[in-house]
């Protein structure tokens, strides 16, 4: 039977399909009906309209393709819901459809949302996997390329820790926990299960991960209120799920939260999305390695087997898991998409580029510092002199919005 494809225009319109597909199909954990649903809704943008293709075999659907859509600057660009997270996409799939989507499906998929919705320039699809699930990934029938960063994850069984980790890095996380427990009290390992728990740990992530970013020069992005506001109210909906949209864990030295895990499930898979580690004292004694110990433990119990750390390259990752390249695609759709398509292509390239270049990324770390102070000058500047700070204030902005494109 041939394929037919059917527009939707609200995640209110695709919840059928997409809840079959996943229900029994493949997609990555940050491409979950619930997840993706609670980001929409907390973290809202006037400028971004649901654009989903679904692919149907009769009354079956197949697979969804679940694109938002922006304008900006006089461009109107597809992009994979949720993309802006920085979390992998394939195309959501039912079983065998990999096998059925082309190039020619794809565009013809395109079209339909240009006709649709009036005008398309770009489809920019990002952070690509070649598999998912030991799936392939349809969507790298579109031209592509390396992306900056690779998606870190690893199968996962009982034996997994013994394999992974040398006996002399085991030898020191136990004389990390050891430590610990004289200097805090005893460890323990909790995922939030109710409201005070979870403001407990969010608190302490905000807190650890606030600290780490200013050393790095990164404004926190996690402390923005509507930011705050998804990973709380995900979190909430998740409350006594096997299987949650967001989770938040915790590794208790006592009273203290030392440590954060913040993630999402999908099947029989677990993706860490940011963690946190409390400095001081307690940061001396592997706190990242102990998490992982303890969070690996859980997951192994409830059936999960496998995971990943998410995408970005840092090098404790590698003690836990395996890189995985992941890929970008941009299709130009107009005169205009087709023109700035190389350019996109090419800012990619060179991102990729500055990242593996250990000197180059210095230079851009260092910049990113200093961007850093100037915007807490420019705050304090304000608070002091006001209206007469504006002229510095506005240089600070200037340098700052340089640096973004970096």
């Amino acid at each position: 039977m041939p394929i037919e494809l059917q527009l939707f225009h609200s995640m209110q319109s695709v919840e059928g399909p997409w809840r079959t597909l996943e229900a029994d199909g493949y997609l990555t954990p940050y491409q979950r009906f619930d997840f993706l649903r609670a980001y929409l809704a907390t973290v809202p943008d006037e400028r971004r309209a649901i654009a989903a293709v679904g692919f149907f075999v009769g009354q079956r659907p197949i697979a969804l393709l679940p694109l938002a859509i922006t304008r900006r600057f006089g461009v109107a660009t597809a992009q994979l819901v949720g993309a802006e997270l920085g979390g992998s996409g394939c195309l959501i799939m039912g079983r065998g459809a990999d096998a059925r989507v082309s190039d020619a499906l794809l565009h013809r998929a395109f079209d339909l949302v240009r006709r649709e919705i009036g005008r398309l320039d770009l489809v920019n699809l990002k952070n690509l996997p070649p598999t998912w699930l030991e799936r392939q990934n349809p969507l790298l029938v579109l031209p592509h390329w390396r992306a900056s960063d690779d998606l870190y994850s690893l199968a996962i069984d009982e034996g997994t820790f013994a394999r992974r980790i040398r006996a002399k890095r085991r030898a020191n996380i136990e004389r990390g926990r050891r430590r610990l427990k004289e200097l805090f009290g005893p460890l323990a390992f909790r995922r939030a299960a109710t409201s005070a728990e979870l403001a407990a740990i969010h608190e302490a992530f905000l807190s650890q991960r606030g600290q780490r970013f200013a050393r790095m020069g990164i404004d926190n992005v996690f402390a923005r209120e509507e930011v705050v506001s998804f990973f709380l109210e995900a979190s909430r909906q998740s409350f006594g799920a096997e299987r949650p949209a967001l989770c938040f864990h915790a590794l208790y030295a006592g009273e203290e939260i030392v440590a954060t895990a913040c993630g999402t499930f999908c099947g029989s898979h677990y993706s860490m999305y940011i963690n946190s580690t409390a400095p001081g004292r307690a940061a001396r004694y592997s706190l990242t390695a102990i998490l992982m110990q303890e969070l690996m433990r859980e997951l192994i119990a409830c059936g999960v087997t496998s995971i990943d750390m998410g995408v970005g390259d840092f090098p404790y990752k590698l003690e836990w898991t395996n890189p995985v390249p992941l890929f970008d695609s941009v299709v130009g759709l107009s005169p205009l998409g087709h023109m700035l398509a190389p350019f996109i292509m090419a800012r990619g390239m060179a991102k990729r580029l500055i990242k593996r270049n250990d000197r180059l990324w210095s230079i851009v770390s260092q910049i990113r510092l200093a961007r850093h102070r100037l915007h807490l000058l420019g705050e304090r500047l304000w608070e002091r002199f006001g209206q007469r700070a504006a002229s510095a204030i506005a240089w600070c902005s200037l340098f700052d919005h340089a640096v973004q494109v970096l």
